[in-house]
Formats: C-alpha cells, sequence, structure tokens
C-alpha cells in the first residue's frame, strides 16, 4: 500500500504536504512548550501577591461563602456515636474522627473542604449549613442513605474579599497559563519564517526572563 501510494504521487500532493507540515509544526510546538518552556516558567510567592494587590477587583466574593470540615459515614448506628465524639471536640479532633470513620476522608485534603458556596453542596445541605455560624458543629443530616457532619470554621458574606491563601492556587495557574502562552507566541513568530529549525534553550530562557522581568515592572507600576 505504501509502495503504491508513494507511485501514485501521494507524497506530492499539496493536501498531503499542508497536513504533514502542520502535523510536524504540532509536534514541534507540543515539544517546546511541554518539553522545554513549561519547565521554565517559574511562579513565586512575589508574583502571586502583585497580582493580588493588582486585583483585588477579581476577589470579591458576589455571594455567601462557608469554610468547613465534613464527616460522611453511611451507618445510622455510627452517626449515633459520631454526633456524641464530636461534641465537644475542637477541629483537629473532628479530623481524628473523620480519618477513623468518614468514608470521604482524604490523606492528602484530610476532611477540610476549604471554601464553598451554596452551588457546591447538596441542596438538602444548603439550609443547615448555611444557617450556622463559625464554631458550630451539626449534624447528622440524612440525605438518601448517608449521615453528613459539618464544623463551621468560618462564614464570609458578599462584598469580602477572598484572602491571598484562598485564592493563590487559581492565580499560580493563570500566571503560569499566561507567561507559557506569551513565550510561545514569540517562539512560534519566529518559527512561520523558517524551515531548518534548532532548539536554543538560552534564547528561551532569556525570553522567560523578559517576560517575568516585564509583567514585575507592570505589577509594581499598578501600585503607584
Amino acid at each position: 500500500m505504501c509502495i503504491r501510494d508513494r507511485d501514485n504521487g501521494v507524497e506530492n500532493n499539496k493536501e498531503v504536504k499542508r497536513r504533514l507540515e502542520a502535523a510536524r509544526r504540532k509536534i514541534i510546538t507540543d515539544y517546546l512548550k511541554d518539553g522545554i518552556v513549561a519547565p521554565r516558567v517559574k511562579i513565586d510567592k512575589q508574583d502571586i501577591e502583585n497580582y493580588y494587590i493588582a486585583n483585588q477587583g477579581d476577589f470579591i466574593r458576589t455571594e455567601t461563602e462557608i469554610h468547613a470540615m465534613n464527616i460522611l459515614i453511611q451507618d445510622k448506628s455510627l452517626a449515633k456515636k459520631i454526633e456524641a465524639l464530636i461534641a465537644s471536640d475542637d477541629s483537629s479532633s473532628f479530623c481524628d474522627i473523620a480519618k477513623q470513620y468518614s468514608i470521604e476522608y482524604s490523606t492528602h485534603d484530610s476532611c477540610d473542604l476549604g471554601w464553598f458556596s451554596k452551588s457546591d453542596i447538596l441542596p438538602e445541605l444548603v439550609r443547615p449549613v448555611f444557617k450556622a455560624k463559625p464554631g458550630d458543629k451539626i449534624g447528622p443530616i440524612k440525605v438518601e442513605n448517608n449521615y453528613h457532619f459539618f464544623y463551621i470554621l468560618d462564614k464570609k458574606e458578599p462584598g469580602t474579599l477572598r484572602s491571598i491563601e484562598q485564592v493563590e492556587d487559581d492565580i499560580s495557574r493563570k500566571l503560569y497559563t499566561t507567561r507559557i502562552s506569551k513565550i510561545m507566541n514569540d517562539l512560534l513568530d519566529s518559527l512561520r519564517t523558517v524551515s531548518d529549525i534548532s532548539i536554543d534553550t538560552a534564547t528561551i530562557d532569556s525570553i522567560s526572563r523578559a517576560r517575568n522581568s516585564r509583567a514585575n515592572y507592570k505589577e509594581d507600576a499598578k501600585k503607584f
């Protein structure tokens, strides 16, 4: 088949050539992005802080949010036991209980759900959870065959500013993606005019440093 296609001039077909070139460019682009550029892009704490200060309007809450811990079980008799256990315990003990009994306990996230809004939880949980105050322990709340317990750590109303700790991961991802995109655009602009491509990592490093410097300068300028 391959020999017959070559004899029929397939390799010289304009559409085949176009697709082969497009595939070649994509392979090179993916290699540059994932293998060379991405590992060289670094986002540090100062980058995150600068962005946070300059864009605080993006981090204003538009709805009530709660920070809570959670225990989830499926045994009714165990629910009564846990209700008694958590009654007089602090947050660390709450997580110890979750570690022992909760069916959704994660060694990475512990029992901490982080911050969430009403749309992030089951409709049956919204009223009891969002009616609670910081320090409250609520449960068991039965939803289908599950029993939920919550320890309310904090509660913030619309119009309040999310802390940098709450949004730093989102900022880091945004800055990381933006910087990679800018570096790749510069590289791809140069690749459009050449046919014999060589990869100069020193040049890529210099582009990355220049982008970072300009980004930091712009963020600093916004403070004044």
